[in-house]
């Protein structure tokens, strides 16, 4: 079953080459400055390496969509930002401590080698993933859409649909009285049982996961209020979690799962709906300097959330000028080449075998990146993420870019192709929150973290599975 969406990005596939333009021209800067043609080296370099990978890549499919979201990911936060911080390094007085900023403009030469292993970084990946893509084609992969009932996961949808409102209640309940992920807002008493980060992924993964399905059944039986339901509800989740817990991302992070999980096939998106996508992610942009003045006022405020969030309203309206720092904004908070450029010129000496005493301190390698590197207080409202490059590199230096690129060539390549070949019923469920995972890992590189975020995922995609195969058997025993 093919898609309006899929066609047409198969064919923009064809524009892949008109990418390898982008890494000479962000060497120019650098060459013009100091007139050293260096930079050009490691510009070849990324070039041939991409020509590499898109000789195997003659098409974008779901499989291979994490591939490319890798590729994009370097293009924008590693490869552009060199150019832009060789012109003007002043954006990362906004993302960095200030007495990190100026450490960073007195030392540029730690900036040309945040870059030259980025390009060694890119290089690796490209290289490995050619490779694999070799080894497994994706072409031998489909996935089954046939014999799909009206009728079938009705009783499953409804248990959905109720099991999400009464969790989205309860939960936001609960984190709103327990101070649960809040930023900006002291964490309290810790619950029993460690119910608090029950609570927190439970709304941060669970809920998401559940709304996911519910728009995926609603999709494969063609019931169409089933997926509009859906999405309201991913929307109303998205909007509460960014007044709950001050969070900038949420409602955007809720749009780019639905984009993904289009891209898995698990969700055809009619025109009217990309339409809503279109106009949520606008405001979700809109949104994000006044998300980020109402963080800073809860935090020396006492009075309500919601009064708070509205008030917020008042030093901002909504227009191109919102949504222009929203871009802005959405662009440098994403962790990338600044990070790896502060650690390197902070002379930040590689964790290696003092890795597993990090991992049980508080906060793991970004506890350490704050604390130990950046000289911030433990109480610091805000924690400054080291990003993918910079989290390897702090645990084992330029081996451990070169290991954490390998890995990632092979989860990239080899992980959707698992999900497809266990033939599971939630397969595009399974995949899409993949995609998620990948693009906060590549995005924060918090990667201790995002283990536990994995587990936890992992965990709720078996129930999803055990509740799909469950409510098919019961549908066909009472069928016939």
């Amino acid at each position: 079953m093919k898609y309006w969406f899929h066609q047409i990005y198969a064919n923009l596939s064809v524009l892949r080459w008109l990418l390898l333009i982008v890494f000479p021209l962000v060497c120019i800067p650098a060459i013009l400055a100091n007139f050293d043609l260096e930079p050009l080296l490691y510009a070849c370099l990324a070039t041939l390496s991409c020509v590499l990978i898109f000789r195997c890549l003659s098409e974008i499919k779901p499989e291979n969509f994490s591939v490319w979201l890798v590729i994009g990911f370097f293009i924008g936060i590693y490869f552009l930002r060199y150019a832009y911080f060789v012109l003007d390094p002043t954006p990362v007085r906004g993302i960095q401590p200030s007495h990190i900023f100026q450490i960073l403009n007195d030392d540029p030469s730690s900036l040309f080698t945040a870059y030259k292993f980025s390009a060694l970084a890119f290089a690796v990946f490209c290289c490995f993933s050619s490779m694999l893509l070799k080894i497994v084609p994706a072409n031998k992969l489909t996935i089954n859409y046939e014999g799909v009932y009206v009728n079938s996961y009705v009783n499953l949808s409804k248990c959905l649909l109720v099991l999400i409102s009464v969790l989205m209640i309860t939960l936001g309940f609960l984190a709103n009285r327990y101070h649960i992920g809040q930023m900006g807002v002291p964490a309290g008493e810790p619950l029993p049982f460690r119910l608090k980060g029950l609570i927190f992924y439970g709304r941060l993964v669970l809920l998401p996961l559940l709304i996911l399905t519910l728009i995926y059944l609603g999709n494969r039986a063609d019931r169409l209020w089933q997926v509009q339901a859906g999405l309201i509800l991913l929307s109303l989740h998205g909007l509460s979690d960014m007044i709950l817990r001050g969070s900038r991302s949420t409602l955007l992070l809720c749009i780019i799962l639905v984009i993904f999980l289009v891209i898995n096939r698990g969700l055809r998106l009619r025109i009217p709906g990309l339409g809503i996508c279109i106009f949520l992610g606008v405001v979700a942009i809109c949104l994000m300097p006044i998300i980020m003045h109402y963080r800073i006022s809860r935090f020396s405020s006492q009075e309500g959330a919601v009064t708070l969030f509205l008030s917020a309203f008042d030093n901002y309206t909504i227009g191109l000028q919102t949504f222009s720092i929203g871009i802005s904004g959405l662009y440098f908070r994403l962790p990338g080449l600044e990070t790896l450029w502060a650690i390197l010129s902070l002379k930040a000496e590689p964790l290696g075998q003092s890795f597993g005493h990090v991992l049980g301190v508080a906060n793991g390698v970004t506890g350490y990146l704050n604390v130990d590197l950046y000289q911030l207080s433990s109480e610091f409202p805000t924690l400054y993420a080291p990003g993918f490059l910079g989290w390897w590199y702090l645990v084992w230096g330029v081996k451990g870019i070169v290991l954490g690129m390998f890995m990632l060539a092979v989860v990239t390549i080899f992980l959707p192709r698992l999900i497809l070949f266990c033939g599971l019923k939630c397969a595009p469920v399974a995949n899409t929150f993949f995609l998620w995972i990948l693009f906060v890992s590549l995005s924060d590189g918090t990667l201790d973290s995002n283990l536990l975020l994995l587990c936890f995922g992992m965990f709720c995609l078996g129930l999803i599975e055990l509740g799909l195969r469950f409510d098919r058997q019961w549908f066909f025993r009472s069928r016939y």
